[in-house]
This record gives C-alpha cells, sequence and structure tokens, in this order.
C-alpha cells in the first residue's frame, strides 16, 4: 500500500519543507531500526549534529492505522557548507572568509554526526552522499548532516554492501565508483573531500577549459612535497596555529586516501580532531590510482 504523507498545520506555520522525500526516507530508515529493536518511539532517539528538520520531524511522527505521517515541526537552517566556504555566501554574510575557529567548528561537528551514523546507531547507516551542500550550518555554524536520500543500512557482521553507485562526482570513493563495494570508510573518504574543501576554499573536483582539477590529487602533492600548510586558503580573517591547520591537513588527506584500508574510522577521526595527535604518516597511493 503505497504510503501517504499529510501534513498538518500547526501553530508555527511551515516556511519551507526541503528535501522531504528524502527526509522521510532517512525517517522510514530509523523507525524500521527502532522497532527491530523493539522501541516504537522513534522520538527517543538521541540525536547529535544529525539534521535538526529530521529529529524534529521524528519527535512529531505518530504512526496511525491508516498509515499516515503527521510532522509538526521544521527547522531550515540559513546556509551549506558550500555556501559558506564559497563566495555567493561570503556575499550574504558581509565577510570574505570563514575564520578557523568556525572551520574548525564545522569540521568537527560533521565528524561527530558521521561517527553517530556509524558508530551510535545499531545496525550502522552509510550516508552514501556526503558532500559539501549537504552540511546544513545554523546561525551559529553549527553543522547538521542532511540528504538521507541515498543512505543504506549496514546490518551487523557484514564487512561491505555491493551496490549500484550512487553520489556526487568528486566525493565518491574509489573503491566505491570502481567496483561498487559500500563502507563506512567510503563516507570516511567523501568527509575527507568536504575536509579539504573546508580548508582550502576550493570545490573537489572542476573543468577549466579541459583541465581536471581534482581537490585530492592537489592536496596530496602539496603534502607529499611538505608544503601541507599550502592547502589552507590565504587570508583567513583569524588562523590558528600553524601545527593544528597542518594537522587537520593531514587528517583530510588521510580520509581521502585512495586505499580504505589506510583511512581511519570516525569515531577515530573525532578522537583526532577533538585531542589533538601526533601528526599522522600518509601512505603512498595505490598504484591502480595514480
Amino acid at each position: 500500500m503505497e504510503q501517504i504523507v499529510r501534513i498538518l498545520e500547526t501553530d508555527s506555520p511551515v516556511k519551507s519543507i526541503p528535501k522531504l522525500s528524502d527526509m522521510l526516507s532517512f525517517c522510514s530508515i530509523l523507525y524500521k531500526i527502532n522497532m527491530k529493536l523493539g522501541r516504537k518511539d522513534p522520538g527517543r532517539l538521541n540525536f547529535t549534529s544529525i539534521t535538526k528538520q529530521c529529529r524534529n520531524i521524528l519527535e512529531g511522527i505518530h504512526l496511525v492505522q491508516s498509515e499516515y505521517l503527521k510532522m509538526n515541526d521544521y527547522f531550515v537552517p540559513p546556509a551549506t557548507t558550500s555556501e559558506a566556504c564559497w563566495d555567493s555566501y561570503k556575499q550574504l554574510i558581509g565577510k570574505k572568509k570563514l575564520t578557523w575557529p568556525v572551520r574548525q567548528k564545522i569540521a568537527l561537528g560533521t565528524a561527530r554526526g558521521l561517527d553517530y551514523l556509524h558508530h551510535g546507531l545499531h545496525p550502522a547507516i552509510i550516508h552514501r552522499d556526503i558532500k559539501a551542500s549537504n552540511i546544513l550550518l545554523d546561525e551559529t555554524f553549527e553543522p547538521k548532516v542532511a540528504d538521507f536520500g541515498l543512505a543504506k543500512i549496514k546490518s551487523e557482521g557484514i564487512t561491505h554492501l555491493s551496490t549500484r553507485v550512487a553520489g556526487t562526482l568528486g566525493y565518491v570513493a574509489p573503491e566505491y565508483a570502481l567496483y561498487g563495494k559500500l563502507t563506512e570508510k567510503s563516507d570516511v573518504y567523501s568527509f575527507g573531500v568536504v575536509l579539504l574543501e573546508l580548508l582550502s576554499g576550493k570545490k573537489a573536483y572542476g573543468n577549466n577549459e579541459g583541465k581536471i582539477f581534482r581537490l585530492t590529487d592537489w592536496a596530496w602533492e602539496l603534502v607529499q612535497q611538505g608544503n601541507a600548510l599550502q592547502v589552507i586558503e590565504q587570508g583567513m580573517p583569524e588562523i590558528g596555529l600553524p601545527e593544528v591547520m597542518e594537522q587537520y591537513v593531514l587528517i583530510a588527506v588521510l580520509c581521502s586516501h585512495h586505499d580504505l584500508h589506510v583511512r581511519p574510522t570516525m569515531d577515530q577521526i573525532v578522537k583526532m580532531l577533538e585531542t589533538g595527535f601526533q601528526n599522522p604518516s600518509v601512505p603512498r597511493l595505490p598504484v591502480f590510482n595514480s
């Protein structure tokens, strides 16, 4: 039976419902997980840096015999990470570039959100479309992971999923693009690309007069030359300590490494970003990706 969605008016009128179908897809996934765990109230899930729209939807869901879904609250953040990084949003907020503390906040919040999907939920959820435009920012630049339209549930005991390739050019992990092998490390790769965008102010992929630009390759070459700090966008109004900024670059390059076994897990990444650690060594790229 086709599911019908009824949106009821509340005291606070709904201003905008972005990507409602995607929100419902994710809510459906979480509901199924809760049913497996014996919990019938999806609103009791404890979210950390997961899209506030979806949390509010979950808190307002009432499943009834007629299979209607009732939504009673929405929140629409003012921007995405991609808008915050590039010129269109710079003009809107009246600032030329994001400060280093803001970039740190966005990076850590995004990492915590993915950590929750991979390690806080059982079974885990693989997002499958992490990119800058799917990291929503509120008025304080608090990030929320959004758009779960391509998300997959990974059952316990399964090492990877074999599935049709989906995602966005420039963010898709090599092993997934080439072989359809999907794991949590696929999200880690995409996070690494987003982090590089956040640090450099450059886009993941571009084509200028027939010349292909890949942010991961550009950053990799600078790191191998010992020039990791050259990845950092110039002209930030407030910069960080050089050793900390270099550390973030190395984390980003490690996350976006072509060998999935080299990439850290999201819980490891959160610890790296939270506490700091000795700069990691970045192994050479596999021959088939050079």
